[in-house]
């Protein structure tokens, strides 16, 4: 007798293991396996703040004139954003959006004026080490030292066989340095992420994701940096 069988799996997707587990979904033609990552409570002060923050930028953009979403229309052009099917004009809302939400998150006042001043950073390196529980992300970057800014986000750890993060898995940190923007110092620089700052637990050998956004001095967005590290 001979019995012949094809692919026993054509497709999965979906979440095995809860908060922690891992989630399977289709990306393209591959069939694509990572970490999941959920915070326990959705009511954090954190992402409290965020809600509140994101209300106030829409509300805000509602009162611009029409020079002013112009202004915000060419930015959001000479910046497209980056996807695997390729780069799009996300518009003068988005563009709006992320300029004052990293202005909000540094304590500053929401700004109808689109930045016009000086180009971000490049970043070309990162790396992460453990020092006193605290977790200390290196940036290599090509400005000079207070002239522009950064955020830093970081994944939870991964699975060996996970080739990249994703962009849902990236958790942008409270608490780096004096708040979750950073002033840019002499490269390479260290920044120190408290530890309770982070969502998840990382120890070293961890595998981890890391991703460093740099802005001008006027929050606009550069080119993100992203890079699959191994805590040391």
């Amino acid at each position: 007798m001979l019995i012949q069988f094809k692919q026993f799996i054509e497709g999965i997707s979906g979440q095995l293991g809860g908060t922690n587990g891992i989630v399977f979904y289709n990306r393209s033609t591959l069939r694509v396996a990572r970490t999941a990552f959920q915070p326990a409570n959705p009511q954090t002060a954190s992402q409290v703040a965020v809600r509140n923050f994101l209300t106030q930028i829409s509300a805000a953009f509602g009162s611009l004139t029409a020079g002013e979403r112009s202004a915000w229309d060419a930015l959001a052009a000479a910046a497209p954003v980056q996807t695997f099917n390729g780069a799009y004009n996300a518009g003068a809302m988005a563009m709006y959006q992320r300029v004052n939400f990293y202005r909000l998150l540094d304590s500053q006042a929401i700004t109808d004026t689109a930045p016009t001043d000086s180009v971000p950073a490049v970043v070309s390196d990162v790396s992460a080490a453990i020092v006193a529980a605290d977790l200390v992300v290196t940036v290599t970057h090509n400005d000079a030292a207070g002239t522009n800014k950064f955020a830093v986000y970081v994944t939870g750890p991964m699975p060996t066989g996970q080739r990249n993060p994703q962009p849902g898995d990236y958790r942008l940190i409270a608490g780096v340095a004096t708040g979750s923007i950073v002033d840019e110092g002499a490269s390479p620089q260290a920044v120190t992420v408290a530890s309770a700052s982070v969502p998840f637990t990382i120890v070293a050998t961890d595998i981890i994701g890391i991703k460093v956004l740099p802005t001008n001095d006027g929050y606009f967005p550069g080119t993100p940096f992203t890079k699959k590290v191994t805590v040391t």
